[in-house]
């Protein structure tokens, strides 16, 4: 099953920059980030990716997590 979780306010926004800097638009018709629990964003989606890639990119990032 998949968690979610609440993030506060402060977690947001520094989670909002580090997209920032790595070319997130806030613009684009929509985004998909994986945030880990430390609020680094492995992985990030814009509508130019399918599903297949996130799959594929999703299960190599379990593989090799260290934190969970």
């Amino acid at each position: 099953p998949i968690t979610a979780f609440s993030a506060d306010e402060r977690t947001l926004a520094s989670v909002r920059d580090k997209a920032a800097k790595r070319g997130a638009d806030a613009k684009e018709a929509w985004q998909l980030w994986i945030v880990d629990p430390l609020g680094n964003i492995p992985l990030q989606y814009t509508q130019n990716h399918d599903g297949y890639d996130l799959m594929d990119d999703l299960k190599k990032l379990l593989k090799l997590s260290k934190i969970g």
